[in-house]
């Protein structure tokens, strides 16, 4: 489900919108947009420097928050908080007892004695 006020616990999913803004003005080229973001991702090769300021943030945001965070020389990033992913609901495997019309065949198989 949606956590409404939790912060992020490292490697939970989190809807952010964000934009990185240049320092000394003018139109932003990263982000204006949602995206689904993972708090606490550890950085990985060729990883832009806004995106490690972005997961790292997160850990410390609350749902509605809005930060600014300065990704470098010549970027601000501002981000909002949207909502986070507490858990993940998995659908059951084919092979489980309760998969889809299993059910309703065996009631419809063997009526109650009545």
């Amino acid at each position: 489900g949606l956590g409404a006020s939790v912060r992020p616990a490292p490697g939970a999913e989190a809807v952010v919108s964000f934009v990185c803004r240049p320092k000394a003005g003018g139109k932003s080229e990263v982000g204006g947009t949602r995206v689904v973001a993972i708090a606490g991702e550890p950085a990985r090769p060729g990883d832009d420097a806004w995106r490690k300021i972005l997961s790292r943030e997160l850990l410390d945001m609350r749902r509605g928050e809005r930060i600014e965070a300065d990704v470098d020389d010549a970027l601000t990033l501002d981000c909002c908080l949207h909502c986070v992913r507490v858990a993940k609901t998995l659908a059951p495997a084919a092979d489980a007892p309760y998969a889809a019309g299993t059910v309703a065949a065996t009631r419809h198989r063997e009526p109650k004695a009545g």
